[in-house]
């Protein structure tokens, strides 16, 4: 099976045994090369955030979602880079991975491009940013946060 293929294609449309052989390979992957699926998913035609989170899917199906960590302890900087460019893109990122939440936070916080992006975008963020509060109730958030998420729940004239 091409990796590139199993990465790009929904989860629902593989049978479990192509599942399990696709999951198989990725995990392979992962510990030999993580940056290789970096580079696939950067050159994947659907947005790297829902990617992400149907690769996180297809592995949590074979019951091994905890190994998707290999890729975010190698590679954070570069999927928050690939991912988030909107508060629902950033939901996505945080559901592939969420015991990653306040490392992805302190990555997007650290970065004011990732920041930018965030506030450029006021399409449903009060859910989203509510959302995030509930998660980060054991977390400490970079302070930037509590700026933007004011920012992002004032109405838009």
């Amino acid at each position: 099976m091409n990796l590139e293929d199993f990465i790009e294609t929904p989860s629902q449309n593989y049978s479990d045994d192509e599942l399990q052989a696709g999951v198989s390979e990725l995990l392979n992957v992962l510990n030999e090369n993580p940056y290789q699926v970096i580079l696939i998913i950067k050159n994947c035609i659907c947005p790297s955030s829902y990617i992400l989170r149907d690769l996180a899917k297809k592995m949590e199906l074979q019951h091994c979602v905890d190994k998707l960590s290999i890729l975010f302890n190698k590679h954070l900087n570069e999927l928050v880079d690939l991912c988030v460019w909107s508060w629902h893109d950033l939901q996505r990122l945080i559901d592939s991975q969420p015991s990653y939440l306040e490392k992805i936070m302190k990555s997007v916080g650290a970065n004011d491009d990732f920041l930018q992006r965030l506030q450029g975008d006021a399409s449903n963020s009060q859910e989203i940013i509510s959302y995030i509060k509930d998660l980060s109730s054991d977390c400490e958030l970079p302070e930037q946060f509590a700026e933007l998420f004011q920012y992002s729940i004032i109405p838009r004239l």
